[in-house]
């Protein structure tokens, strides 16, 4: 939506590839008027680097210099006319953040305003280079890391730069703002004639009061928008001098040149071929420079280098008594957020590593699953069964016994996923349909039958997994094949073992971006009694390509994720049927390759930890996920040597000893209720009058102080403070924490004189195996609950606070 002569730049965030965060910047250079809309999911931010524009938005007009910032609220229409030569910095955050609750986006409106020399307008400035430069620049800063800063940002404009409610006028709702959005939009995209009287129609309305309505979303009139919105499309047709002057007057939705010249005096000040004469006689020089090379320029430089120097701990002495102070309002519930029971009503066998039984023994009394996802798969007329994605082993008859016995003893109900590889649907094929040659298939559905009670296999549910039917494109004849497969199976399982509740894998999510694809699955699988559920995978392309050709990986996968869960919703509108959708396995790169080695598991526990909370803020459903630290040459190389680089990771041993992610996994299962707290190194649940507490370590100021040379000091960030409002009686607290900087399980080894009987490989392992510790007090409270805890490097701790009823 930016003519050919001004530029707008994404950049990129090493960050972004890896955590979610909820802001990106732009770096824009603008050379000729630009008229625009704010999406209605961003509030932008806007900081002069040199030069000088003029910014419209909302009836304010306002000259922008060095140094000097503006804000462009959601939906809004702006419009920025350059006066000189100029590079700017856009900083745009997401509006759920702001507000805090996904399911109530009305927002406050932000106005820039004041004598640029006061505090915190230098404040706001100082912010937004350190946000830039951790953003751009640093190597090891984390998503904590820039989330501290933008909460700075935001907690400085909501003191000083909020508008007034007088000049807002009357409020609009959220819905009123989306559905006018959308309009603008379809506008914007098909520039043409509009009439106010046909739109206010379309809403329901009378002309007067939708023309209200648009002034107070868009902060312009609907006439002046609409010309905006020509003049756009007409100044980006301008610079192909193929066009003539009636030409463009026509393509833009103007009824002759006339009116066209007219809109120009108006609202540009110059004629349509006076603005052709300036985009061709004024090139935009940084148009045509590279992001990189736009980075390195001297006033990018002195930014990076003002804040590079800044060191995150100063070579002065540590002061000890330095702390993060968490205040609590247990009472106020107006941010909170309900939780999922555990991460789903569904888990998937492999995240529990090889021992499933054992989490669940240790912990059945506070996970909510429903159902456990069990992959298996026939291939070469034998069944495996995958129990995590770097092991498959065969399944016979006696073990699936057994483990329907366990399944049924822990009162957990089977999620059986069928796979069939594309060798053998091959087979299928090759075979003309004949049953005999997917017999061990046959086989194990007349066990199931014959094994488990009606009763039981009713409550079961069955994934069918076969994407290869529909993730690429075949011919009409191919395609009607690959429907009969797909419904040979579904029938088969309804026919032999009775089971109704059946979903569908789609493969990977990656698929919603072909819509022939899309259109080939869905003649597929909307077949008979449709899918009860949808499931996908999400597996990150920086595993298998190079950095610099790798754009923004994890945006785009949340963008995918969206798009996906929009795609369901639009199936189930037209089909008239309910289905759930969620992730069955999710794989992502994080770089810890730096870091000692004893500190590895310590940082896929904190990995974890992020993972979770990216779930429950953006209600995802995931069954299991997954964090690799290496690159692979292709796709195929990763896909193929999955097995060989997890194993490495494997916790299973035989001393029995645990990874840290399975006593992380278990404190995060617990939490129940609303999450009543949430900032960066402390989570606080609440349900009714228990709470419970994960206390955490920045995992990217650990890593800056590894590298910064002063592992000779203590840890600075060590005294976590919190204060829970709202608590009065007799408590229970429950302390468990995992010390990863001190204890080992080596050193408890050496205490019992058995170091001698270690080989050097076991030595190694035993040293990165961290020790968890538990206290239990009794306290009483009088309105408050106040302490302080130690947490060392790459700590976590969790709390449980119980109300003992007397």
């Amino acid at each position: 939506m930016n003519s050919s002569n001004n530029l707008v730049l994404k950049v990129n965030s090493k960050v972004e590839l890896t955590e979610y965060i909820p802001f990106d910047f732009n770096i824009s250079s603008y050379n000729i008027i630009s008229f625009n809309v704010n999406p209605i999911k961003k509030l932008k931010v806007i900081m002069v680097l040199e030069g000088k524009i003029e910014l419209e938005t909302q009836g304010r007009i306002i000259v922008l210099e060095k140094n000097q910032i503006g804000v462009i609220n959601p939906s809004k229409v702006y419009i920025i006319k350059p006066q000189e030569k100029n590079l700017i910095i856009e900083l745009n955050i997401d509006r759920s953040f702001i507000v805090g609750d996904k399911d109530n986006l009305e927002i406050m409106d932000y106005c820039i305003f004041g004598d640029t020399s006061e505090e915190h307008y230098k404040k706001l400035v100082e912010l937004i280079e350190n946000l830039f430069y951790l953003y751009v620049k640093d190597n090891v800063v984390s998503s904590n890391m820039l989330l501290t800063v933008l909460n700075e940002v935001l907690n400085v404009m909501n003191g000083s730069f909020v508008q007034s409610r007088e000049y807002l006028g009357q409020a609009f709702k959220f819905w009123q703002e989306e559905k006018l959005y959308e309009l603008m939009e379809r506008i914007y995209k098909n520039s043409g004639r509009y009439l106010l009287n046909d739109l206010a129609d379309e809403f329901g309305m009378k002309p007067s009061n939708f023309s209200n309505l648009f002034k107070k979303v868009s902060g312009c009139g609907f006439v002046d928008f609409h010309h905006y919105t020509r003049l756009e499309k007409s100044i980006r047709l301008l610079s192909n001098k193929e066009y003539s002057i009636s030409d463009v007057a026509e393509l833009s939705g103007f009824s002759s040149s006339k009116t066209l010249s007219e809109s120009y005096k108006k609202y540009i000040g110059i004629t349509p071929l006076s603005a052709r004469k300036f985009i061709s006689n004024n090139i935009n020089e940084y148009k045509y420079m590279s992001l990189n090379n736009i980075l390195s320029l001297d006033l990018l430089k002195a930014i990076f280098t003002k804040y590079s120097e800044e060191r995150f701990f100063s070579k002065k002495d540590i002061d000890f008594v330095r702390e993060k102070v968490f205040n609590v309002d247990s009472k106020d519930e107006s941010k909170a957020i309900e939780l999922h029971s555990g991460f789903s009503k569904v888990a998937d066998v492999d995240i529990y590593e090889g021992e499933w039984f054992d989490f669940y023994r240790d912990n059945s009394s506070h996970l909510k699953h429903e159902y456990m996802r069990i992959n298996l798969c026939f291939e070469n007329g034998e069944i495996y069964w995958i129990k995590n994605i770097a092991n498959k082993e065969k399944l016979n008859f006696y073990d699936a016994n057994y483990y329907i016995q366990e399944f049924h003893r822990i009162s957990l109900n089977p999620m059986l996923v069928l796979e069939f590889p594309e060798k053998t649907i091959d087979l299928i094929l090759e075979n003309s349909f004949n049953l005999k040659c997917i017999e061990e298939v046959i086989d194990f559905f007349d066990f199931l039958a014959s094994n488990v009670p009606m009763r039981n296999l009713k409550n079961w549910m069955i994934e069918i997994k076969m994407p290869s039917l529909w993730n690429r494109k075949y011919d009409s004849n191919r395609h009607m094949l690959n429907k009969k497969i797909y419904r040979l199976i579904r029938d088969l399982v309804i026919n032999k073992i009775g089971i109704e509740n059946i979903g569908v894998n789609l493969g990977e999510v990656s698929i919603v971006e072909n819509r022939d694809l899309l259109d080939d699955m869905e003649e597929i699988i909307m077949y008979g009694d449709y899918p009860k559920f949808f499931s996908y995978d999400v597996v990150d392309e920086t595993l298998y390509v190079t950095k610099d050709a790798s754009e923004c990986i994890l945006l785009r996968i949340i963008e995918q994720m969206d798009r996906m869960f929009k795609y369901i919703e639009l199936l189930k509108q037209k089909y008239f049927f309910d289905a759930e959708l969620y992730v069955s396995r999710m794989m992502l790169y994080y770089d810890w390759k730096s870091i000692p080695e004893q500190y590895w598991e310590s940082i896929q526990a904190l990995s974890l930890i992020s993972t979770y909370l990216f779930f429950q803020i953006n209600k995802v459903v995931v069954c299991s996920s997954y964090t690799f630290n290496e690159f692979f040459e292709s796709r195929k190389e990763f896909i193929k040597s999955i097995g060989d680089f997890t194993l490495k990771y494997m916790m299973n041993n035989i001393w029995g000893i645990k990874s840290l992610n399975y006593y992380v996994r278990s404190y995060l299962e617990s939490f129940s209720g609303l999450c009543v707290y949430n900032e960066p190194g402390l989570i606080v649940t609440k349900n009714k009058d228990d709470f419970a507490c994960m206390l955490y370590q920045d995992m990217a100021s650990c890593i800056k102080y590894i590298m910064s040379g002063n592992d000779e000091r203590e840890f600075p960030v060590k005294n976590f403070r919190v204060r829970i409002l709202g608590m009065v009686g007799r408590y229970k607290v429950i302390t468990k924490t995992i010390k990863s900087s001190k204890g080992s399980f080596y050193n408890d080894f050496k205490k019992l004189g058995a170091q001698k009987f270690l080989t050097v490989e076991e030595k190694d392992y035993l040293k990165k195996k961290v020790i968890p510790e538990m206290h239990v007090e009794n306290v009483s409270l009088f309105g408050v609950f106040d302490k302080t805890f130690t947490l060392d490097l790459f700590e976590i701790m969790y709390l449980e606070i119980k109300k003992i009823n007397i």
